[in-house]
Formats: structure tokens, C-alpha cells, sequence
């Protein structure tokens, strides 16, 4: 065992893998964060292409689909034919609505007029 120890070829290579594996600027540690990150980023990346498809499939719809931007309108916007009543139904399980334009329009014509 000693005359293992005192070899310098031996010694060497020991110091340079300890100096590459705990004091490097890129130690192990460093690179199994970066892997971690690089995973996370992955990941990110199928998530938001997925959607960007759908987002296209979607588009592509409303542009070839009268009926599509009817629906559109009238769920997202709350916008009705000429002839029509809107009626908003707020649920029990959230009876604060959340800040849509229906909201922002009552609030705006709920306010005093100042003369």
C-alpha cells in the first residue's frame, strides 16, 4: 500500500481527479444542477410547443369556422346578437366574479356621476 502512495504517477492522477471532481469551477455538483436545469428546460420546452400546436389548431379554426369566432366571442367577451339578453350565472363555490369586462362595465356605470 505504501508503495502505491509513493508513486508519483499515482499521486498525480489522484490530486487531478480530486481537483476535477470538488475544486473545479465545473465540479460534479456543478454538473448535476446543470443537468437538473437542462431537464427542467426540456420539459419546458415539449410543454410549450404542445401548446403552441393547439394555440395553431385553434387559429386555424377560427379562421376557416364562422361559428367559431361566434363561440369565441361569446364565452371569452360576453358579446350577444341585437335581440338577445346576456345573463351572467355566478356559481356558490365562487361568488366573488373574477375581474372580467362584464365586471369592469358594471363597475364603471355603478359609479356617481360627479356634476
Amino acid at each position: 500500500m505504501l508503495n502505491i502512495l509513493k508513486n508519483r504517477y499515482f499521486l498525480t492522477s489522484l490530486v487531478f481527479i480530486l481537483w476535477m471532481c470538488f475544486l473545479d469551477r465545473d465540479d460534479i455538483f456543478t454538473q448535476i444542477s446543470l443537468n437538473k436545469k437542462i431537464s427542467a428546460l426540456e420539459n419546458q420546452k415539449e410543454y410549450y410547443t404542445r401548446e403552441i400546436q393547439k394555440l395553431k389548431i385553434g387559429l386555424s379554426n377560427l379562421q376557416s369556422k364562422p361559428e367559431e369566432i361566434e363561440k369565441l366571442a361569446r364565452e371569452k367577451y360576453y358579446m350577444k346578437r341585437d335581440n338577445e339578453d346576456l345573463f351572467v350565472v355566478i356559481s356558490k363555490g365562487n361568488p366573488k366574479p373574477k375581474d372580467t369586462l362584464i365586471n369592469k362595465i358594471h363597475s364603471i356605470s355603478s359609479k356617481p356621476t360627479q356634476h
